[in-house]
């Protein structure tokens, strides 16, 4: 069984031949298997042991069955309680979506298992190889713009409370919703297209993307991809997330720091578990696009024994998210006293009255009470005015801090 720095020359058959093309982009979470067509059996000075590989692959196992159970009933009782318990709205509506495509994910974990107790070996042919990949990649990329979605959401209720209400109606919600999965579904084409098996000379079949039988296509293309996929699937949508949780942390500033702390911890939290889950993941993806580049050989070494552990923290994230759900409400020491469909339904509860609840009503009061003292002081200079409904929009954010 050869390592990561112990592999064949080429080849994808059993009896190699020269027009033979390479796996260089197998997606086997045991990285031991990784095969490079420029790394020949005499390299030497590998770290992984046939007991560390062993090791390994029973952690894998037993992390990703943990992340499947929890992640399972985690996602089902939110998709249960938003769907069918309370009443729809447009933050419900976003945070409904993002529990389906988190739950179709870990649903698919079970597939992700079967090659890794196998040695790497796909047993499931090529359609279940195009199909499988295509639904994970899938559902990964809607979870991530759903959360990009949340976040652009919370941005507009509280920083622009009552200018944002003509742009957050539950139509367009649902609109929106529509574009994110069209969106999800066109960008994860690729695997969809270039996914294929095919036999190794070390006896086992390999699920990867073929784009051409010349190395150097394969490499152009595979770097493309991988480019593509760690700005489109990471770098923007962060980048994003970043954008709108400090002008939301800046504003919550103007607050007094017993008020404001709660939701200064829900912030930090979301950016902070997206970041420790996807960040890894997403940069050993550029690693390995440049390694292949390059053909780096040590670094090839790295990054085939790390990807396997980066790909388990990517996929934890589905399971974290429920769980943050929890833990995100203003009264955690109430709602730990009481059943956990009560504590998540509490805290859906305390987003939703930003979109339609009292607070909400009294910005709109609010607002109305401003317009009035404007037209009554026109002769007063523009620059008081604006001012003046600063402190309003700033009363109107205190008054909805505590449901964030």
């Amino acid at each position: 069984m050869a390592t990561a720095t112990n592999l064949p020359s080429s080849s994808f058959s059993p009896t190699p031949s020269a027009n033979s093309t390479p796996v260089w982009n197998s997606t086997a979470w045991h990285s031991s298997k990784t095969i490079l067509p420029w790394l020949s059996n005499s390299t030497n000075g590998s770290p992984i042991t046939f007991l560390g590989r062993r090791r390994f692959t029973h952690a894998s196992i037993t992390i990703l069955t943990i992340v499947f159970v929890l992640g399972s009933i985690g996602n089902f009782l939110v998709i249960w309680i938003l769907g069918f318990k309370m009443k729809r709205s447009v933050v419900t509506l976003f945070f409904l979506h993002l529990s389906v495509a988190d739950f179709i994910l870990v649903l698919q974990i079970p597939v992700v298992i079967a090659p890794i107790a196998m040695d790497s070996h796909w047993a499931m042919g090529t359609a279940a190889c195009k199909l499988h990949t295509y639904a994970f990649v899938v559902n990964m990329n809607a979870s991530v713009y759903f959360l990009t979605l949340i976040s652009l959401d919370r941005y507009a209720a509280l920083l622009h409370p009552v200018s944002s209400l003509p742009l957050r109606r539950l139509r367009l919600a649902r609109w929106l919703c529509l574009a994110v999965w069209l969106l999800a579904l066109l960008l994860s084409l690729p695997p969809l297209i270039f996914r294929t098996t095919r036999w190794t000379n070390e006896g086992f079949v390999a699920c990867y993307n073929s784009y051409g039988e010349d190395f150097d296509v394969q490499a152009r293309w595979g770097t493309a991809m991988k480019i593509s996929r760690f700005v489109l699937s990471f770098a923007v949508p962060y980048a994003v997330m970043i954008f709108c949780y400090s002008r939301i942390g800046a504003r919550l500033q103007r607050i007094d720091k017993a008020r404001r702390g709660n939701s200064l911890k829900i912030i930090v939290a979301v950016v902070v578990a997206f970041f420790v889950c996807w960040a890894p993941y997403n940069s050993m993806v550029l690693l390995r696009a440049i390694s292949y580049v390059q053909r780096d050989h040590e670094m090839v070494r790295v990054t085939g024994t790390a990807f396997p552990i980066v790909k388990n923290l990517m996929v934890i994230n589905s399971c974290v998210n429920p769980i943050l759900y929890v833990f995100s409400g203003s009264r955690l020491k109430t709602q730990v006293r009481r059943s956990l469909v009560g504590a998540i339904e509490n805290v859906f509860r305390e987003l939703e009255q930003t979109d339609s609840g009292q607070n909400l009503r009294r910005g709109c009061t609010m607002q109305l009470r401003a317009d009035a003292i404007l037209r009554t002081n026109i002769g007063r200079n523009s620059s008081g005015n604006l001012e003046g409904s600063g402190d309003d929009e700033t009363r109107v954010m205190m008054a909805q801090e505590e449901h964030v």
